[in-house]
């Protein structure tokens, strides 16, 4: 695995990785929704906050989330939701080599 000394770094060298897709619950465009380019960079926060709201301001457009139907839940475990993101992303890419 590749590993950025810090978010600056990684955010500099973005453009050249793929397309960001930043998963929060603080936007309305739903995970399932979207088309998923090749390659594609799944960017999530930590369990307890999140991304930051700079990095989300900046990226706005590349924001996605994952509904949650009980809205008294605070969020969905962290291994959960990458799990949930990188099976839907698969399921649009298609399981050949799977």
């Amino acid at each position: 695995p590749r590993v950025w000394p810090d978010w600056p770094t990684f955010e500099r060298e973005l453009p050249s990785l793929g397309t960001p897709y930043l998963f929060t619950a603080r936007t309305q465009r739903k995970f399932q929704r979207v088309t998923y380019a090749r390659p594609a960079v799944l960017i999530f926060g930590r369990e307890s906050v999140g991304l930051d709201p700079q990095i989300l301001a900046r990226h706005a457009a590349s924001t996605v989330a994952i509904p949650m139907l009980d809205r008294e839940l605070r969020s969905l475990n962290l291994s959960t939701s990458v799990a949930l993101a990188l099976y839907e992303v698969r399921r649009q890419w298609g399981w050949g080599g799977a």
